[in-house]
């Protein structure tokens, strides 16, 4: 019987970390600051601060902040979860600006029926 052994050495493939794609970080991301947002939203802060001669009600400020960083990236989430977890960095960004294109799109196309569906409905 040989005295080497037949089980094969895993010491460099277990400390080897399997490399995250762009667009997997970025999802990863945007669930934190969306949570960071929620915080800040549901926030009962009633503290008051002054610049200059206006006063500044620092919890509306951050309710403010909080709910422009979640529709921000609420619809950045919805453009990185059409990304195909294998596309590298520069497909994840054309997939990226064609996902941006259709979103002001469909804005776009929202802000120019809204006054005829207006009117329609008058």
């Amino acid at each position: 019987m040989s005295e080497l052994s037949t089980v094969p050495d895993t010491s460099e493939t277990t400390t080897r970390r399997k490399k995250r794609t762009f667009a997997s970080v970025t999802q990863t991301v945007l669930v934190f600051v969306m949570l960071a947002s929620f915080v800040m939203i549901g926030q009962q802060l009633e503290a008051f601060f002054t610049v200059g001669e206006v006063e500044i009600d620092l919890g509306l400020l951050l309710y403010q902040i909080g709910l422009g960083t979640l529709i921000g990236s609420a619809l950045l989430q919805i453009a990185f979860g059409n990304i195909p977890p294998g596309a590298n960095f520069r497909q994840t960004m054309r997939i990226l600006g064609i996902a941006v294109l259709i979103i002001a799109a469909v804005f776009g196309v929202g802000i120019l029926i809204a006054g005829p569906l207006t009117r329609l409905g008058s």
